[in-house]
């Protein structure tokens, strides 16, 4: 199993406690389908290419249920570091989980 550790910009309460990083373990289908969505949407463009979107509620419910946090502490972490927690899970959908373990 991989996991992800992120080092936050600002510490964030969860259970009664100060935590200044957090863990997330490698998602499953199980986390897959309670979502029902990927974090993340391809969007191609007239020319072919294709444009990653990352949808920003859809990482907060990841990092939910993948670190074991509640929501309120979800909601205290700073948006670069959701933002940054929300390209490292695509490795975990991409098959490269050494992005998805190198974050920090």
């Amino acid at each position: 199993m991989t996991f992800l550790t992120k080092k936050l910009r600002q510490p964030i309460t969860a259970y009664e406690e100060q935590h200044s990083e957090i863990t997330l373990r490698t998602p499953g289908m199980a986390e897959v389908n309670a979502i029902k969505a990927y974090p993340y949407t391809l969007c191609p463009d007239d020319d072919g290419a294709v444009e990653i979107r990352i949808k920003p509620v859809l990482v907060s419910k990841y990092i939910e249920m993948l670190a074991d946090i509640p929501a309120s502490a979800v909601k205290q972490i700073h948006p670069a570091d959701v933002f940054e927690i929300g390209n490292a899970l695509m490795g975990f959908f991409t098959g490269n989980s050494e992005a998805a373990a190198s974050s920090d």
